[in-house]
């Protein structure tokens, strides 16, 4: 998996993969100080927390559910009062994406050397269909092609032939940009599972704070589920303490760069950097002590998930505990006002 890549210096700046910066007419504050214990909600209101974008799709809900449920009621709902929901990427259904993509009502032209061997295949492999919308961009820029009148869907291409078409890609009935295609499609790129959006992100529009995870993760029966949520939700809690303290957190992170090189990593992906050894310690946590994952019968789980089976907030807490000190630390005061 590769949730999210590693980040450089420890000072917040606008970047997807990185804290924002605490902006003026921001989330509110007025959290206060609270011991924190993974797994046991505030006492006061059980009102549901609208962290869960509400367009998600009944099939994924259970199971994020679940996975929210081993936090601090808290802590997500200063998650949730900063701006962030979760979005769930789903490739194979009709609903409405969650998502606000970067869509596009009148492309430009692109040149593009064809792999297909009919415009029609061609539109398909964009996710297009080659239907009129598609076909009167085309033809009038490819004035060269000998065009089947009564199918011109079919109209036949020589590999490599040079074409003008339209800069865009279909989903779900929407004509997206490239970017957004690429964003959309990440894991058939790198494997990605899940990644944790803060201002501007090639593809979407605007500034968005969002949590974003992929359908794979719910559908390939390694029963890791919520270990992908929950590690997401460490890197979501790693920016809430930048957008919140973001002095405290620069110390802090410090800190906890020191930890990760001299630590003996609880998985090989805590490894990759600080940031992932934080999100993969962050899993754990969340864990509760004796609870162990496994995979649905016939699959066969990669030797990442195997090591991830075995961990928890107990194992955490004996075979890194300043890792532990550093997590505890971290909800905590991503949980107090920086005005306190």
């Amino acid at each position: 998996m590769d949730p999210l890549r590693p980040t450089s210096p420890p000072t917040p700046v606008l970047r997807s993969n990185q804290p924002a910066r605490v902006t003026e007419g921001g989330p509110a504050d007025g959290f206060l100080p609270a011991q924190v214990r993974p797994g046991r909600p505030a006492r006061g209101s059980e009102a549901p927390i609208e962290l869960i974008h509400p367009a998600t799709a009944e099939e994924f809900r259970p199971e994020l559910q679940a996975a929210l449920k081993l936090l601090p009621r808290r802590l997500l709902a200063g998650i949730a009062e900063q701006g962030y929901r979760l979005h769930v990427v789903d490739s194979q259904a009709a609903h409405c994406l969650t998502l606000e993509v970067e869509e596009v009502c009148d492309p430009p032209l692109e040149e593009l050397y064809a792999e297909a061997s009919s415009l029609g295949e061609l539109a398909r492999q964009r996710g297009l269909v080659p239907g009129p919308q598609w076909l009167q961009r085309v033809l009038p820029a490819n004035p060269e092609l000998n065009v089947l009148r009564d199918h011109p869907a079919e109209t036949p291409l020589t590999p490599g032939q040079v074409l003008q078409v339209p800069a865009c890609y279909g989903w779900q009935g929407r004509w997206i940009s490239p970017a957004a295609w690429s964003f959309l499609t990440a894991p058939r790129l790198n494997n990605l599972a899940g990644m944790v959006v803060n201002g501007e992100q090639a593809g979407l529009r605007g500034r968005q704070l969002a949590i974003v995870l992929w359908d794979k993760v719910f559908r390939r029966g390694d029963g890791l589920t919520d270990w992908y949520v929950l590690h997401e939700l460490g890197h979501t809690t790693d920016f809430s303490f930048a957008f919140r303290q973001p002095e405290p957190w620069r110390a802090w992170r410090g800190r906890l760069e020191a930890a990760f090189a001299q630590a003996n990593f609880l998985t090989r992906y805590a490894g990759e950097s600080p940031v992932e050894y934080f999100a993969e310690g962050f899993a754990a946590w969340a864990t509760p002590a004796g609870h162990r994952r496994a995979p649905r019968p016939g699959v066969e789980p990669e030797p990442l998930a195997r090591q991830r089976y075995e961990v928890d907030r107990s194992v955490l807490q004996e075979r890194d505990p300043g890792l532990y000190s550093l997590i505890q630390e971290a909800v905590r005061l991503t949980l107090t006002s920086k005005d306190s």
